[in-house]
């Protein structure tokens, strides 16, 4: 399911050696306190979310699950299609949204189009920046250059 439950993608990167994408990718994972992380073959699945205690600024704090599935290209570059689900922050504001909804509905003339703002302005923009900052996360890990470090 598309906005504002899911989203999906993929990332080709630099990296030829699909072992050391995903060992570099779980250990970078892993460094954001997920609940759960498993790796199963060429599958790496994990769970976030917002009840955890993490900053704000986590990067799976938005991401209830996910999962990622490594493969080559034809060129031999390893790709990465993932999936994440981001139903936990839509529940949330939605029902915060709602609450609110509640409180405007008592006043008299009450103006409800600030909560669809609202609720679009959070759920969008949670979605926008978890997208553009997970597949940052993605490509920075399977284009990871060793000689660097």
């Amino acid at each position: 399911m598309p906005f504002p439950i899911s989203m999906r993608g993929k990332i080709i990167g630099t990296c030829r050696d699909i072992e050391k994408a995903k060992k570099n990718i779980l250990s970078r994972l892993e460094l954001q306190s997920p609940k759960e992380l498993l790796c199963e073959g060429n599958t790496v699945k994990f769970r976030g979310g917002l009840l955890r205690p993490v900053l704000s600024t986590n990067l799976l704090g938005p991401i209830k699950c996910g999962t990622l599935k490594f493969d080559t290209d034809k060129t031999g570059m390893t790709t990465v299609n993932y999936q994440l689900n981001t139903s936990e922050i839509t529940i949330f504001t939605t029902v915060a949204t709602l609450i609110f909804f509640i409180i405007i509905f008592m006043r008299p003339n009450p103006d409800y189009q600030p909560l669809l703002i609202i609720w679009l302005w959070i759920v969008g923009g949670n979605y926008a920046i978890t997208f553009f900052r997970f597949r940052t996360f993605l490509r920075e890990a399977l284009n990871y250059d060793e000689q660097k470090f």
